[in-house]
């Protein structure tokens, strides 16, 4: 696999497959670690963010893969167009109720630049699943 640097500003569609394989596996593990982000990534998430910074977007997604470990997430497709993708995760909750998370990334020389996952916060947490806003702090955002 080839470098950040070596991908220039543009990333073809196998380049870009393999980010969004690459970031299906760090949210199953639970692991972001060495998952490439640009350093003014910014993540923007359902009742969160902006949240910037390299460092505090992967404490943000180690939490919201956290939050999503007790469900079964299977990728469902993916869209790429250029240096973006939508990729389409089906969850099934404990109960077998299921609900579709969508994630858009952006793509820059060869790291994710942006985070902006779709879906819905208030089912989540009215079934315990995830904090409420009171409990998420000063990054919350309404």
């Amino acid at each position: 696999m080839r470098t950040p640097s070596e991908l220039g500003d543009h990333a073809n569609s196998s380049e870009i497959d393999d980010l969004l394989s690459r970031y299906v596996e760090a949210l199953a593990a639970q692991s972001f670690e060495a998952y490439p982000l640009t350093e003014e990534v910014t993540f923007r998430g359902p009742r969160l963010g902006p949240i910037t910074g390299a460092e505090a977007a992967r404490s943000t997604l180690v939490q919201v893969a956290g939050a999503f470990s007790r469900f079964d997430a299977v990728n469902a497709g993916q869209l790429v167009d250029g240096d973006e993708a939508v990729l389409r995760l089906e969850v099934t909750l404990p109960d077998g109720r299921g609900f579709a998370i969508a994630d858009h990334l952006r793509f820059r020389h060869g790291a994710t630049a942006y985070v902006r996952p779709y879906f819905d916060a208030g089912l989540l947490e009215s079934l315990g699943f995830a904090p409420s806003v009171d409990d998420l702090g000063p990054r919350a955002r309404l």
